[in-house]
Order: structure tokens, then C-alpha cells, then sequence
């Protein structure tokens, strides 16, 4: 049974996609004010727009602490923003949140074991790959309710307007990824195809997710704990593209790896804050 980090419910998002803007005014602001404050004053900041029992604001701090862009402390009704490493490696590099780059990390980070999105992780890692990618609106939301209960016994279910949100963001807030195809009520999840530029990012999902379940300082792994990862999954990946990516990772350097022992293994050449630091080098 999957466990999650920060699970804030499957409906967490209130109705609302991301706007990625809206994270560069979060972090923004938590260089500039490092006070506790209630949403309405982060409203006031930001221009985030938020109301008396609904709103942006805290949807979106959410958002953050999912896709891994910022970290907060909660006191009663008040939140003090706190930006992370990789929020601030986005803020410097691509302050509007624009680049696909940015999409692809937000990706990543919303679908990861343990410290992504329930909603996310049950729809990429699950759903999707249990069905050859390829599903309905109305069989997505009976799908993402089961697994969800099998994964957590928990009772809880996705509504349909609540289900909009994370769909929209593939088709607008994440659209540089041109991950979804759409024919009426059919999603069909195409296989994720950047070019070579975004290797450091793809790169980035195997290493951070590597640190996540088998620690930072596991330099092996065999193949079976490599699939663990569900790299495949998050990517859309059939065997052929996930071995062109081990083959380019291996060309950079970055891992080595042999395949003609059984199972073979892994190795990894570089840390984590190796890869993040190079994440947006190839674009410019």
C-alpha cells in the first residue's frame, strides 16, 4: 500500500489547475516577508486571488509542495513560505515558469512516490499503465477512486469536476510536454519525447526518485529495484524509449550499466545536486 508524505486529499485542488506564475510570486514573496501569514494577506502580496471559503492561494501552496518548488509551515490559519533548493534553481532560471523544462520537473515531482500528489501518483503509475494508456473521462475517475482505495483503504473519491483540474494541466499548464491526446471523453498518454536538451531533467527524475526510495548515498541498483522507480510509467515509456534514455544517460556519463549479466545493474556516476545544477545548461 502506497504511503504519501503529504497527502492533503485527492481533491486538495479545489477546482483549480496550477498557474505557474503563481509560484514565482510564492517564492517571491518568501524572500521578501518571512512572516506567518493568513491567505488573505499572501492574496494581498501576491495578487493570487482568494475568497472567504475558496480561492487560489491555498491550493496553490499545495501545488508547490508537491511539484517540490516550496515547503511551508502552517500555524492555525497562517502560512510562512518557504522556498526550496530546486524552487530556487527554477526562480534563477526561469522566473515566469515558462520553459518545458519547468513543466517537466513539476511533472516529476507531482507523480513521485511517496512525496507526490495521491491524485497524480494513482492516475500516471496506476491507472494509465494498467489500461495501455489509453482511458475514458468517466472510466479514469472509477479507476483513480479503486486504486486510490486499495492503495490507502481509504474511502475518500475523485470527483468529476475535480477531476478537470489535473487534466487541464497537461493541456494548458503543462502543455510544452504535449503528453495528452484528447478525443472527446478519451485521453490517450503519448509517450514523453523532449529532445536531447532535457536529458539533465529526465536524468533529474531518476535521481531524485533513486534518493527517495533507496537513499542518497546507494550508488547500485539492480534492475528490478530500477523499474521500482516507475520511470516508465511517469514518461508514457514503452521498453524501447526507456532504453534509449539508459543509453543516453550512460553516453553522458551519468550512469553505467550493464545488461548482459542478469539482472543487470546500475550504477550512478553523479549526485542529485550534480543533475539539478545542470538541469537547464543545454537550453541556452
Amino acid at each position: 500500500m502506497e504511503k504519501f508524505e503529504n497527502d492533503y486529499g485527492l481533491n486538495f485542488n479545489n477546482t483549480f489547475p496550477p498557474t505557474l506564475t503563481y509560484f514565482y510570486e510564492l517564492i517571491d514573496l518568501s524572500k521578501n516577508n518571512d512572516n506567518f501569514l493568513t491567505k488573505e494577506e499572501i492574496s494581498m502580496y501576491t495578487a493570487i486571488p482568494t475568497g472567504a471559503s475558496t480561492g487560489k492561494v491555498i491550493p496553490h501552496i499545495y501545488y508547490g509542495k508537491y511539484m517540490g518548488i516550496l515547503d511551508f509551515l502552517k500555524e492555525k490559519d497562517k502560512f510562512k513560505i518557504i522556498p526550496t533548493r530546486l524552487g530556487e534553481i527554477i526562480y534563477k532560471e526561469d522566473p515566469i515558469f515558462a520553459e518545458a523544462m519547468t513543466q517537466l520537473i513539476c511533472h516529476i515531482r507531482i507523480t513521485s512516490i511517496r512525496t507526490g500528489a495521491p491524485l497524480w501518483c494513482t492516475l500516471f503509475r496506476r491507472v494509465f499503465p494498467e489500461n495501455n494508456n489509453v482511458v475514458s473521462e468517466g472510466y479514469m475517475i472509477e479507476a483513480i477512486n479503486y486504486a486510490y482505495r486499495q492503495m490507502k483503504n481509504d474511502i475518500s473519491k475523485v470527483e468529476k469536476k475535480k477531476l478537470g483540474p489535473l487534466l487541464s494541466c497537461y493541456t494548458d499548464s503543462f502543455s510544452k510536454l504535449n503528453f495528452f491526446e484528447h478525443k472527446g471523453e478519451t485521453f490517450r498518454l503519448k509517450p514523453l519525447s523532449l529532445g536531447d536538451e532535457y536529458i539533465y531533467g529526465y536524468a533529474y527524475a531518476l535521481f531524485y526518485l533513486w534518493d527517495l526510495l533507496y537513499g542518497v548515498d546507494t550508488d547500485e541498483i539492480v534492475e528490478n529495484d530500477l523499474l521500482a522507480l516507475g520511470i516508465k510509467e511517469i514518461f508514457g515509456w514503452d521498453n524501447e524509449n526507456f532504453n534509449e534514455f539508459l543509453e543516453s544517460l550512460q553516453n553522458r556519463e551519468i550512469i553505467r550499466f550493464n545488461r548482459q549479466i542478469t539482472p543487470y545493474t546500475v550504477i550512478r556516476m553523479r549526485n542529485t545536486e550534480s543533475i539539478e545544477n545542470k538541469m537547464y545548461s543545454l537550453l541556452f
